[in-house]
């Protein structure tokens, strides 16, 4: 893509974000559509979905498992710092680029979606890492415990640059108001591009437990 070229067929109508003006701690938004301004009529509940909500024509296994794998590797974003190197303007447009009025911001928290990519167990040295991203991220890590790394792909107005990676949180499998919390921290931007708007949040937890299903559930998406 040539440099200035108009990138607004990127960002019209793309860069939804649900901001949290002067929030008190960790609290999370509602998980209710009362509080999204798009409508949800038909909407339903991620642990409700049966095979009978698929359209007459559709009801496949299949398919069925495919939406469900998508659901269970789709995680809620919270980013608790605007980086102060956000552009002013979407490059190529004068339209403001989403939450640059934030720019080195804290009291400002704003959640979004993204969806698990890819899930490794972290070795020394892999792909170049020269220490284990731990330290970075606030974990205290005993000696030879284990560590994944989950890949969450992204837009990157709403993971810029590394500073906001870091203070970055997934929250999965939030698929009803009463679901438990289970969060993975973000660690640092992998992949990134501002001109097409995509960004690999490199994430990282120390539960097995959590590395297997993810695992799993990509298996099952990419089969």
């Amino acid at each position: 893509m040539a440099s200035g070229e108009d990138l607004s067929e990127y960002f019209t109508g793309t860069h939804e974000v649900e901001e949290c003006l002067d929030c008190e701690g960790e609290a999370d938004p509602p998980l209710s559509s009362k509080v999204c301004k798009k409508s949800h009529e038909g909407f339903i509940v991620a642990d409700k979905f049966t095979i009978e909500h698929l359209p007459v024509g559709y009801q496949d296994n299949d398919l069925y498992d495919l939406v469900n794998a998508m659901a269970g590797l789709t995680v809620q974003i919270k980013v608790k710092y605007t980086s102060a190197d956000r552009p002013e303007l979407i490059p190529g447009t004068e339209d403001l680029y989403p939450c640059s009025k934030y720019k080195g911001e804290k009291r400002v928290m704003f959640y979004v979606t993204g969806r698990v990519w890819m899930v490794r167990k972290y070795m020394e040295g892999m792909d170049g890492y020269r220490t284990s991203p731990c330290a970075s991220v606030g974990h205290t890590c005993t000696a030879g415990q284990d560590l994944w790394l989950v890949d969450v792909m992204t837009s990157r107005h709403v993971v810029f640059d590394a500073i906001e990676a870091r203070n970055s949180t997934c929250r999965l499998w939030y698929d009803n108001g009463q679901s438990p919390k289970v969060n993975i921290d973000g660690w640092k931007v992998g992949v990134s591009n501002t001109d097409q708007d995509i960004c690999v949040l490199h994430c990282v937890t120390h539960d097995p437990d959590v590395a297997q299903k993810l695992s799993k559930t990509r298996q099952l998406f990419v089969r």
